[in-house]
C-alpha cells in the first residue's frame, strides 16, 4: 500500500452455498436504533426524533411513517431534507444488512418526483444495487399509499472497519426481537 492511502476491504461473511442469507428470507426483521438519532431515535432522548422503525424483509429495507407539520417545508408538503434523510438512512441500512457491518454515507443523489404530503402515510424502501471493490451502491424510493413514487435516490456507502462496527453496535438500542445482524469473525 502506498503511503497516505487508505485501503478498504468489504467483509463478506462465509456461508454455505446451499443456505439462503437470513436477510433475503421473507421474514420481517426489525433493525436496531440509536437513541438520539433524528430518524430512529427515542423521544425520551431526542424530542425531535421521528421514532422511525426500520425493518428488513426479503432483502428490502423498509419503514412506514406519517410526517406531521413538524416535518413540513411548504404548507402541507414534507420538507425535501426530511425525505433525503429518510432515503440516506434506508440506503445505508441496505448496505449494512448485505455485508453485515455498519457503513457510512459517501454520496447521495435524490430525485424528487412528486410532492410528499404531510399527514399521509409514506413508505420508504431500499435495496442493494451494486457492489464495488471499496464501497456499495444502494437505491431506494419513497412511495405514497397509492404506490406512486414521490422521491428516489441512490448512494455510495463505505464500510466501517469490523472494530468500528462492533464499537458502534454497543451504542445502539436493541428492542426485544430486533435482528443482531453483525457477524462475528
Amino acid at each position: 500500500m502506498s503511503k497516505g492511502r487508505v485501503s478498504f476491504m468489504i467483509h463478506s461473511p462465509t456461508k454455505s452455498r446451499a443456505s439462503i442469507p437470513p436477510w433475503r428470507i421473507k421474514v420481517k426483521r426489525y433493525l436496531p436504533s440509536y437513541d438520539t438519532c433524528f430518524l430512529c431515535g427515542d423521544h425520551k432522548h431526542n424530542r425531535a426524533a421521528l421514532g422511525v422503525r426500520w425493518y428488513c424483509e426479503a432483502g428490502v429495507v423498509r419503514t412506514h411513517l406519517t410526517a406531521g407539520i413538524e416535518q413540513m417545508g411548504y404548507p402541507g408538503v414534507v420538507h425535501g431534507g426530511i425525505l433525503c434523510s429518510l432515503l440516506d438512512e434506508a440506503l445505508g441500512w441496505a448496505a449494512c444488512i448485505e455485508r453485515r457491518c455498519y457503513f457510512v454515507s459517501a454520496e447521495l443523489t435524490v430525485r424528487f418526483v412528486r410532492r410528499a404530503p404531510t399527514r399521509q402515510s409514506l413508505t420508504v424502501t431500499a435495496r442493494l444495487k451494486e457492489t464495488k471493490s471499496r464501497y456499495l451502491i444502494s437505491a431506494g424510493e419513497v412511495h405514497n399509499d397509492a404506490g406512486e413514487v414521490l422521491a428516489r435516490a441512490s448512494g455510495k456507502f463505505f464500510p466501517m472497519t469490523r472494530q468500528e462496527s462492533f464499537e458502534f453496535d454497543k451504542q445502539t438500542a436493541y428492542q426485544p426481537g430486533d435482528w443482531k445482524f453483525l457477524v462475528e469473525d
